[in-house]
């Protein structure tokens, strides 16, 4: 899925440069695929 790919594309960046424990860096990224996904319907 092109929306998906995009999202993770941008993802890992910001993974790797941000300082927050990952378990937060899950959730947002979790929200956002969901914000993502209801747009694509």
């Amino acid at each position: 899925h092109y929306d998906n790919y995009k999202w993770e594309t941008t993802y890992v960046p910001v993974k790797s440069f941000q300082p927050a424990p990952n378990t937060i860096i899950e959730v947002i990224a979790k929200l956002q695929g969901l914000y993502y996904y209801q747009q694509s319907q």
